[in-house]
């Protein structure tokens, strides 16, 4: 038990959008399910909920909107999942202390896109000198 250290933080954030792949007579909603996977880099004591606020306010911009208003690229999930890894690294880059190491942006229960430094398995895991075990 004493190898075992904490690394970091996931963060789930839900949050309803519309888009469409085409024009905006194709829009449709989805309840969009964002899982952020956050190393902490060092020993130093740091207020997460600080950045969590900050993380939070980001998403919230989307948060009821039509999301091709915000993006020149095509809104798949993959293509939403690197602008928001992008955004959120830049947030979290502000400080020594946080890095964010994966993403996984859904639109449904079923489908999902993982993005990362790190892919983290979906099962139960933990973080152990940078190393994964899956507890599967």
């Amino acid at each position: 038990m004493n190898n075992i250290q904490f690394q970091g933080y996931k963060m789930l954030l839900k949050f309803n959008a519309s888009h469409s792949m085409t024009d905006r007579s194709a829009m449709h909603v989805h309840s969009f399910i964002l899982k952020l996977y956050i190393k902490k880099e060092n020993d130093a004591f740091v207020e997460f909920n600080k950045y969590e606020k900050i993380i939070i306010d980001y998403i919230n911009k989307y948060r009821g909107k039509y999301l091709n208003d915000f993006f020149e690229d095509s809104t798949t999930l993959e293509n939403l999942s690197a602008h928001f890894f992008e955004d959120i690294e830049d947030i979290l880059s502000d400080t020594d202390n946080f890095s964010l190491i994966s993403l996984e942006l859904g639109d449904s229960p079923l489908k999902s896109v993982k993005i990362g430094h790190e892919i983290i398995a979906s099962r139960a895991n933990l973080f152990i000198d940078s190393k994964v075990l899956n507890l599967d």
